[in-house]
């Protein structure tokens, strides 16, 4: 099994969506957040069964896992036996908006 790491920037990606669903007539904040954990559940088991992003960097394994209800993009990186959280973001956000994230040390 993979060693689970969210970075500080994913977690405010995920408390920021959170927050704005629970904002909404509907409210479904609690919803998101156990749709990340299962995402993230499942991304452990196995990362290879996501696919790299199209928007990747060069020199980096990074995937995404797509959490189809709320049109969310867990994007990860995957190291030796560890994969990083770097960002969640709505699909709509321009490609590469989470370039920010990551750390290039991380390599």
């Amino acid at each position: 099994m993979m060693i689970l790491r969210i970075s500080q920037a994913a977690r405010e990606d995920i408390l920021r969506s959170a927050q704005w669903y629970d904002a909404q007539p509907s409210r479904y904040g609690s919803a998101f957040l156990d749709e990340v954990e299962q995402a993230l559940k499942e991304m452990t088991t196995n990362p290879q069964l996501h696919p790299p992003v199209e928007d990747g960097i060069q020199g980096f394994e990074i995937r995404e896992y797509f959490i189809e209800r709320f049109q969310q993009r867990v994007i990860f990186l995957v190291r030796d036996r560890e994969m990083i959280v770097i960002s969640v973001v709505h699909a709509s956000r321009r490609e590469g908006s989470w370039h920010r994230h990551i750390d290039k040390r991380d390599k």
